[in-house]
């Protein structure tokens, strides 16, 4: 936990990691500018890495592995809340990449988050993201085509897997 100069209360973010076995300095950066600029921030490391407990889920966009970080998301804005010198009308979820699902899940559900950042997050479903991939090779091999060949491609198939956007 990083707090801000002064006495608060702080606005403050829990810190939602991406894909990958990550640790909470992935958020120096961040948390830096953050704590700058008022901001209480709760970065940890990611469940199953580092000196996180738990069973690190893989890398997978699953349904499940979603449903499992969205829950660690919330349980980490719930200890954010508890602490006194928090301003509880402030707090949000800040993430990247695969945090761009995990976030407006956990945000969906726990009526304490008040805003959240997506610092490169998905727009589409996981399933479009999976099938532009694919289709452009996933930096081992050429694209199957042009860009709106494939991007053609990629809204015949539609949305498949978590979508953040009903959330």
């Amino acid at each position: 936990l990083t707090l801000p100069p002064g006495a608060g209360p702080f606005g403050a973010v829990a810190m939602v990691h991406g894909a990958g076995p990550r640790m909470r300095d992935e958020f120096d950066i961040f948390t830096a500018y953050l704590a700058r600029n008022g901001i209480a921030v709760l970065a940890d490391d990611k469940r199953g890495v580092g000196e996180s407990r738990g069973v690190y889920p893989g890398d997978a966009a699953s349904a499940a592995n979603i449903d499992l970080l969205a829950s660690d998301a919330q349980r980490e804005v719930a200890f954010l809340a508890t602490l006194p010198r928090m301003d509880k009308t402030r707090i949000g979820l800040f993430g990247d990449s695969q945090a761009g699902w995990i976030s407006p899940l956990a945000a969906s559900r726990d009526a304490r988050v008040r805003w959240l950042v997506s610092n490169s997050g998905p727009t589409v479903s996981v399933g479009e993201t999976d099938d532009w991939a694919s289709l452009a090779g996933e930096s081992q091999s050429p694209p199957v085509g042009t860009r709106a060949q494939m991007l053609a491609q990629v809204r015949k198939d539609g949305p498949s897997g978590p979508d953040a956007a009903p959330w």
